[in-house]
């Protein structure tokens, strides 16, 4: 069973917005978490505007999704 690349896409999207949360709450200084949304935000924007999404290209070339 393979997982397309955008469906893996959105869960290392989710994955970082989670972590950049727990870090937001837990973490004293509270500058990565809110860094790691606002990376991962703008990310998101240029995804949508050129079409480009850099998870892409590392998710294929991740041993699982070489054929």
């Amino acid at each position: 069973m393979s997982i397309s690349l955008e469906r893996q896409a959105s869960i290392g999207n989710g994955l970082l917005v989670i972590a950049g949360s727990a870090l937001g709450v837990f973490e004293a200084t509270r500058m990565l978490g809110i860094g790691l949304g606002i990376f991962m935000g703008m990310g998101l924007i240029f995804s949508g505007v050129t079409s480009f999404c850099g998870w892409y290209g590392i998710f294929a070339r991740m041993p699982w999704n070489r054929r």
